[in-house]
């Protein structure tokens, strides 16, 4: 390595060569190389490190999230037994909303309702929803379309002729996101570099589109690239104007790779448990939150409709049919398993890995469940089970 390189990067060039790496474009990304060197070690990973953030801004006055919980029971007991079953899997709240009441709000000892969490996975639910807000507004015409029409880099390319649709469905055809710490390695260019985009568009075909599922962490990244692109609007500043702000939610931020850069859109959406349910509650509504129209019907039906590649899968997660062990893919390890069906027939599940949404819109319900951050210890994550919750609120319900 030249000695001028050494300067340049400050040391981390010299660290990155030591890690493996050969390929001169990422050892020139410094924000990739200290993110590689300073990334913690343990779980969860402090909220802190993921710098710098966007805004995504909220209400003027957003109101603190204190739930009055008066919703009569029909079975006490249910509640319980499903507060019980989330604090043994290390659920810190857990709150259930039914046809405009709260029938429970469960804490831990010391969760704080107004602190912001990683939502993890879970981002891919306003995501999705900002895409529907441009698809109502008319700033993406059709889902059908091939994406090369948004993605001028692809223009002249097989990957440009996948659909949005084929993107939303997690049957895109590409190559399966893997986490790397190796800087030459795309996906550690895509997680930690200060130069995403370029990583995001080498991004290499794999099958034909519309074949196979597999949900894919790439694909919200693109995703989130069609949308800015589409509306002319960072995405931080479209999500708020057309849903966070509308749902009265507090301020929330996003991770970015650079200041004023690239929003990540598969993790890293930092917002409190009261934008959640919020979030939740729309969802519930078909679009509505209260009498006011957040997102048309048209689009949550978009969403909840099964997809050719996974008939548990439209645009997220669908309880039905039953399905005891859902998998993100043939080819990860991750597997979220349910006992017995839903009850609830058309129950959605919005999986963040540490956290659950359990939403219906038939039955006006809404299940907000905040994990503890981090790695879930492995005999409760074993012993998890979706349907538990669900089913015991529905019993207590009468749902």
């Amino acid at each position: 390595m030249s000695a001028r390189r050494d300067v340049l990067c400050g040391g981390l060039a010299a660290a990155a060569w030591a890690m493996g790496a050969r390929d001169a474009a990422a050892v020139d990304d410094p924000i990739l190389l200290r993110r590689l060197q300073t990334r913690p070690k343990t779980s969860p990973w402090p909220n802190d490190w993921f710098q710098p953030r966007g805004l995504v801004r909220g209400a003027a006055r957003p109101g603190p999230f204190a739930p009055a919980v008066d919703a009569p029971l029909a079975d006490g007991a249910a509640l319980r037994e499903a507060a019980a079953f989330a604090r043994a899997h290390q659920i810190e709240a857990l709150v259930v909303w039914h046809d405009g009441r709260f029938a429970l709000a469960d804490f831990a000892p010391g969760f704080d309702a107004a602190a912001p969490f990683n939502s993890y996975h879970m981002h891919w639910l306003p995501l999705v929803l900002a895409v529907g807000a441009a698809v109502d507004q008319g700033r993406i015409a059709s889902l059908d379309a091939p994406i090369g029409t948004y993605l001028d880099e692809w223009s002249g390319d097989d990957r440009g002729r996948i659909t949005l649709r084929h993107l939303l469905t997690m049957s895109a055809g590409l190559e399966l996101y893997r986490d790397s710490v190796k800087p030459e390695e795309l996906a550690a260019q895509v997680f930690f570099g200060g130069q995403r985009t370029a990583a995001i568009l080498q991004w290499p075909r794999k099958t034909a589109p519309g074949v196979e599922f597999e949900y894919n962490y790439i694909v919200p990244e693109l995703i989130g690239l069609i949308l800015e692109r589409a509306t002319g609007q960072a995405y931080a500043d479209y999500l708020s104007e057309k849903i966070w702000r509308l749902l009265g939610n507090a301020d929330a931020e996003i991770w970015l790779d650079r200041p004023g850069g690239q929003a990540y859109h598969n993790a890293a959406l930092f917002a409190s448990l009261g934008d959640w349910v919020n979030v939740a509650i729309l969802l519930a509504g078909r679009g509505r939150v209260g009498d006011r129209p957040v997102i048309s019907a048209r689009w949550i039906a978009e969403m909840t409709t099964p997809s050719a590649a996974n008939p548990n899968f439209g645009f997220i997660w669908l309880g039905t049919p039953f399905n005891p062990e859902r998998r993100f893919s043939k080819d990860i390890n991750y597997v979220a398993r349910a006992s017995v069906p839903f009850t609830v027939p058309d129950l959605i599940v919005v999986d963040g890995y540490v956290h659950r949404l359990f939403v219906s819109p038939a039955r006006r319900l809404a299940i907000v469940a905040v994990g503890t951050g981090g790695r879930v210890d492995p005999a409760r994550r074993k012993s998890w089970d979706d349907a538990a919750i669900p089913n015991a609120v529905a019993r207590a319900l009468r749902l």
